[in-house]
């Protein structure tokens, strides 16, 4: 996710003039509330950052009202980290909500939309609710289609978010296809060391492990491993998804039952409890890798 928007010309954060409550915001409370998000962000602290960002919301709601531009796109931002944390109610309210205040500000078919609808459509897809995914996507792209030449940086979010979805659906050759596409388009646009192509390479890794090649899913993730260790360090939750797919590629390989536990076990590490589990996959994988290695004889994952 991109960091927050400061908007630091904004005219209250100009202002030096004293509060008038001891309730109001201070003049530069907001423009704080945004770095201390970046950095919350940056440290993958994701339920701490939307605690922020839901006051931050709220003064911006407060100076400029409920359906300034700026506004939705807070919403947006604030929605997806709601997603990541598994909030689904309050995520699908704000980025319904920012939908519909840009089709308000900007038209029905304004570039602005793709934005919030892709990650509308990602929040319905981890919910379960498939059927509503599809739409979201083909509205998006219609728009980037009518633009003529579309931004290439929100064309490669459609285009991920559509792989993940024909992944789920079973369509393994079109989804590869797609990721392939998205990750030679995201490599060009942000280079190869970076979230965007670790995150690819994570989704071509899934679709080599459904296909049963576990050694190029190995492969690939062992790759985004480096990339996101490069980035953030070896000790950053960021890191989690990457070590929780490697573990269950691992807990699926024979005589790699210690490293799939090893892996498993530092993502769990990892994680921030405030967060939630990582994966529910990973106390699974690892209690039946426990009771494997005390039952030799017994079924693997």
């Amino acid at each position: 996710m991109a960091p927050l928007r400061a908007w630091p010309n904004h005219p209250t954060l100009m202002s030096t003039a004293p509060s008038s409550s001891d309730d109001a915001p201070s003049p530069y409370e907001a423009l704080q509330l945004a770095a201390q998000i970046t950095e919350l962000q940056r440290a993958g602290q994701t339920a701490l950052a939307a605690a922020t960002a839901e006051r931050l919301l709220e003064i911006r709601e407060a100076e400029l009202g409920p359906d300034h531009p700026d506004v939705a796109e807070l919403a947006c931002d604030l929605g997806e980290m709601h997603t990541d944390l598994g909030s689904y109610d309050r995520g699908r309210a704000l980025l319904e909500r920012a939908v519909a205040s840009l089709e308000a500000i900007h038209g029905r078919a304004a570039a602005p939309l793709v934005r919030p609808l892709v990650r509308l459509a990602k929040l319905q897809r981890r919910a379960g609710a498939l059927s509503r995914v599809k739409p979201l996507l083909d509205r998006a792209l219609d728009i980037l289609s009518a633009a003529g030449k579309p931004d290439p940086g929100a064309l490669a979010m459609v285009l991920h978010a559509t792989e993940m979805l024909l992944s789920d659906k079973g369509e393994l050759s079109a989804a590869e296809a797609l990721c392939k596409k998205g990750l030679a388009l995201r490599e060009r646009l942000y280079g190869h060391q970076s979230d965007p192509v670790a995150e690819s390479l994570n989704s071509l890794a899934i679709l080599h492990r459904k296909r049963g090649d576990l050694a190029g899913a190995e492969k690939l993730l062992r790759r985004s491993l480096a990339v996101s260790e490069k980035l953030h360090g070896r000790d950053h939750p960021d890191l989690v998804t990457t070590l929780n797919n490697l573990g269950i590629v691992y807990s699926l390989q024979k005589g790699a039952a210690s490293r799939a536990k090893d892996t498993l076990e530092r993502a769990l590490r990892l994680a921030d409890p405030r967060d939630g589990p990582p994966s529910p996959a990973l106390p699974t994988v690892l209690t039946s890798r426990r009771r494997r290695h005390a039952s030799p004889g017994s079924t693997p994952a």
